[in-house]
C-alpha cells in the first residue's frame, strides 16, 4: 500500500477538514434553493462517485485533497 509520507493524523485530519468545509458550502448553497431536481442530483451523484475514484488513485496528498473540496460539494 503506497503511503503519503506524512503522518496518518495530520493526513485525516486535513482530509476531514477539507471535506466537512466543501459539505458546509454545498449545504448552505442547497438551502437557499427549493426541492432538487432529479438532474441536480443525478450530476451530484456521478460528480462524487467520480471524485471518489479520483482519491483511491491521488498519488499525492495534494491531489488528494484537490479531490475532497468537490467531493464534499457533490455530498448533497
Amino acid at each position: 500500500m503506497k503511503s503519503f509520507r506524512v503522518a496518518v493524523s495530520s493526513s485525516a485530519m486535513a482530509a476531514l477538514a477539507l471535506q466537512a468545509a466543501s459539505g458546509v458550502q454545498a449545504a448552505l448553497a442547497v438551502a437557499g434553493r427549493g426541492k432538487p431536481r432529479l438532474r441536480v442530483l443525478i450530476f451530484a451523484m456521478l460528480g462524487y462517485a467520480l471524485c471518489a475514484i479520483g482519491t483511491t488513485f491521488a498519488p499525492n496528498i495534494w491531489v488528494f485533497a484537490a479531490f475532497l473540496v468537490p467531493q464534499g460539494f457533490c455530498a448533497i
